[in-house]
């Protein structure tokens, strides 16, 4: 590949990338249907209900249990429909702190049938980009501006943190969830 063409190959990323973000963070304030629903799952959880439920939590019940602390923001929660509930990082609301970068959003499904409640980690647009922004540098198909291998780690080593947090507190909602469930009085057993 040509400087020239690698140099514009970059570019069209980088605006990607800006798009991305500001597409993520509109999507996810609005809690757009299609991209709490489809997207790359990078977290599956699943949890075994003891009995079988109906309905779902109240969103004040899961939104309660999730609050803010000092590195990590409140999760909120929004009902899309009898079964199925979408959650990301609140944005406002919390004092300005040192926050971690979300990487996923995601998704409740109760499955009544199956007595089980299922958690998905949706990766966000924005992360897709960055994957493939250094994958074009680590394949030096990019000249304009050259990422430092320590650079390249450091990235990686954040992102594995940030993860590994969310990850960790989307295993929490899981289990919660499954809990709430697994209650001899079920709270909000009515359709949302």
């Amino acid at each position: 590949m040509s400087s020239e063409q690698s140099e514009i190959l970059e570019k069209v990323i980088f605006v990607a990338l800006i798009i991305s973000l500001f597409a993520d963070t509109f999507l996810r304030a609005f809690w757009n249907k299609a991209y709490f629903t489809f997207g790359i799952p990078i977290f599956v959880m699943r949890i075994s209900v003891n009995k079988k439920y109906e309905g779902v939590p109240h969103q004040y019940l899961l939104e309660k249990e999730f609050q803010s602390d000092w590195f990590m923001p409140a999760l909120t929660f929004k009902a899309n429909d009898s079964c199925t509930f979408f959650f990301r990082e609140e944005f406002l609301g919390t004092p300005i702190k040192l926050r971690y970068l979300a990487l996923m959003h995601g998704l409740i499904i109760f499955e009544h049938d199956k007595k089980q409640v299922i958690v998905k980690g949706i990766a966000n647009w924005f992360l897709l980009w960055i994957i493939l922004y250094f994958v074009l540098e680590w394949l030096n198909l990019s000249v304009l501006s050259p990422v430092q291998i320590t650079d390249s780690t450091i990235v990686i080593l954040l992102a594995g943190i940030f993860y590994s947090m969310q990850y960790f507190r989307f295993s929490k909602v899981c289990k919660f969830a499954a809990e709430i469930c697994s209650n001899k009085v079920f709270l909000n057993s009515g359709r949302v």
